[in-house]
C-alpha cells in the first residue's frame, strides 16, 4: 500500500481497521521519515468486535520514499573527484561548484546533478537554507582557497566559504 502526500492510498493491506492504522501510521513516517514495524493479532477476541478473523500474525514494515541525498561539493580539483566518486557510489546525488570551468565540468563529473562553473559567493548566494538546503543534504569545501577540506550538513547552516 502506498500513502501518498495528499493521504491518498494506492494498493491495499486488506482494508478495515488495519488498513486506516497502517494509514495513520504511514502518515507519522512521512513526517519522521523514520521507518516503523507494525504487528496485528489476527485472531478474533471475543471481547473486540475487530473483524479480524482470519487468523494469525501481520507484520507491516512502513518506509518512507525519499529522495536521495544531495552533496554540494565546492572545489573540483582532484580531492573533490575522489569525494564525488564515493558520493555517487554510496548514493548521493551531487552538485559541483568550482570558479574554474576547465574543473568544474560534465568531462570531469558526468553523473553530477548540476555542475556549477561559477563564483562561490555568486552560487552561496543562491544556496539559502530557507529557499533549497533540506535537512539531508550536505557540503563538502575542498578548494584551492581553503586551508582543508570540510563537511557539513543543511542542519547547520549553508556552507561558509571562510
Amino acid at each position: 500500500m502506498l500513502v501518498r502526500d495528499d493521504g491518498s492510498i494506492v494498493g491495499t493491506v486488506g482494508g478495515g481497521c488495519v488498513e486506516a492504522e497502517v494509514w495513520q501510521a504511514a502518515r507519522g513516517v512521512m513526517e519522521s521519515e523514520r521507518p516503523r514495524t507494525l504487528t496485528f493479532n489476527l485472531n478474533q477476541n471475543p471481547k473486540y468486535d475487530t473483524g479480524l478473523v482470519c487468523g494469525g500474525t501481520l507484520d507491516i514494515f512502513i518506509e518512507p520514499v525519499l529522495p536521495p541525498a544531495l552533496l554540494y561539493i565546492f572545489g573540483a580539483g582532484h580531492v573533490a573527484l575522489s569525494l564525488y566518486r564515493t558520493a555517487r557510489n554510496a548514493g548521493f546525488d551531487v552538485n559541483v561548484i568550482d570558479d574554474r570551468e576547465s574543473y568544474a565540468n560534465r568531462e570531469r563529473f558526468p553523473e553530477a546533478k548540476e555542475v556549477i562553473a561559477e563564483d562561490y559567493e555568486q552560487v552561496m548566494s543562491r544556496l539559502s537554507p530557507a529557499r533549497n538546503l533540506v535537512h539531508r543534504d550536505s557540503h563538502a569545501r575542498s578548494s584551492r582557497r581553503h586551508a582543508g577540506t570540510a563537511l557539513g550538513s543543511a542542519d547547520a547552516g549553508p556552507p561558509t566559504l571562510e
